[in-house]
């Protein structure tokens, strides 16, 4: 029987965009019993709820699965199939521990395997564990799991979605952290959902006799977003691919009653995670109002409603702007009073009307 050694509760995580991967090469000692560990890196901020990742780690108290796969010394994990029988899934609490992992707790625990030939063992995960993502894991070649998924009609209650590169091939003496942390793997998470953004600003507009113009949304809505799709995920998470989502929604933004004085950025209540798709049919309707003031002291209010095709919107460069796996989008949307000096101000001409044809009339003075 082959000796196992206790392999510590300790992980490590990264997100994508910073990715760091160490190979260690402490020898173990067979006589020591080793827990596994996991720990975690997240470089860039990601959204929803209290899934959301604001800063380098994930959030505190929130869980990610692992699942792991025994196989022989020796042998490659690329060349492994059928469900992971080794961890299946263990459920990882996260608490901060991104260095060693041990505060990581997780259940069931497992331990290294040890000896002259231990077996590998390669790692999978996901994060959070949450009702919105419903995980099928088996290995079929490169193919990992299936998910389905469901992005929530709230903007606040949305899942932050991330799935880790495969781990695969570890030992005790050869695991990815460092030599310092032997028992511990490390992921490396990548975001599975493109982050939308909209902020709205006044057009610079100067018009002859006007002091003032003061624009104010009254209501934003983000209309036939898609909502429901399979991920399928990949050893490495580059090959990771949607289905076309289906199920269109409507978002509600709190922009009602903002005056743009300035730049009005996005609240975190209005930074939305959605599956890449297709932009077809989804639009952004705003209205707002314009109050414009004359130098005289007359004042009016202009009432507004745009329709605007979130495929007709381009980049700086010119080219079409694409929902992808692990893009962020930050749309400015320039917001005016729609008066055109050149169409708009006020002219004046005039006819006469000609006299009417002479009536003579006839009278004799004698």
């Amino acid at each position: 029987m082959k000796k196992l050694m206790i392999l510590a509760a300790t992980a490590a995580v990264v997100l994508s965009g910073c990715v760091k991967t160490n190979v260690t090469t402490t020898i173990s000692n067979d006589d020591q019993l080793v827990p596994i560990g996991f720990a975690n890196y997240a470089p860039r901020a990601t959204k929803a709820g209290d899934t959301y990742v604001a800063g380098a780690e994930l959030v505190k108290g929130n869980d990610f699965a692992v699942y792991a796969w025994a196989h022989e010394y020796n042998s490659e994990f690329s060349a492994q199939s059928g469900a992971p029988g080794f961890m299946n899934p263990a459920i990882v609490t996260w608490n901060e521990d991104k260095e060693s992992g041990v505060g990581n707790t997780y259940s069931p625990v497992r331990y290294w395997p040890v000896g002259a030939t231990p077996d590998a063992i390669s790692f999978f995960s996901y994060y959070p564990v949450n009702g919105a993502i419903v995980p099928k894991v088996t290995k079929d070649g490169n193919q990992l799991a299936t998910f389905e998924f469901t992005v929530d009609g709230d903007a606040a209650k949305m899942v932050d979605f991330l799935v880790a590169d495969a781990v695969g091939n570890q030992y005790y003496e050869k695991t990815n952290v460092s030599p310092d942390y032997p028992a511990t793997v490390q992921f490396t998470f990548h975001h599975m959902l493109t982050k939308v953004a909209f902020q709205f600003k006044a057009a610079d507009e100067t018009l002859e006799g006007v002091e003032s113009i003061t624009s104010t949304i009254s209501e934003v809505k983000l209309n036939g977003i898609n909502s429901v799709a399979t991920l399928t995920a990949n050893i490495a998470s580059a090959d990771n691919s949607w289905t076309e989502p289906e199920t269109a929604l409507v978002y509600n933004l709190d922009y009602a009653e903002k005056t743009l004085s300035e730049l009005v950025k996005p609240s975190d209540e209005d930074l939305f995670l959605f599956i890449p798709q297709t932009l077809d049919a989804q639009n952004l309707t705003v209205k707002w109002s314009t109050d414009i003031t004359y130098t005289d002291g007359v004042k009016t209010t202009n009432t507004k409603e745009a329709t605007i095709a979130l495929k007709d919107i381009l980049d700086g460069d010119g080219n079409a702007i694409t929902w992808d796996i692990n893009k962020s989008i930050v749309y400015t949307i320039t917001v005016g009073s729609g008066i055109d000096p050149t169409k708009h101000k006020i002219l004046f001409t005039g006819k006469v009307v000609e006299w009417k044809d002479d009536v003579e009339g006839a009278y004799s003075i004698e």
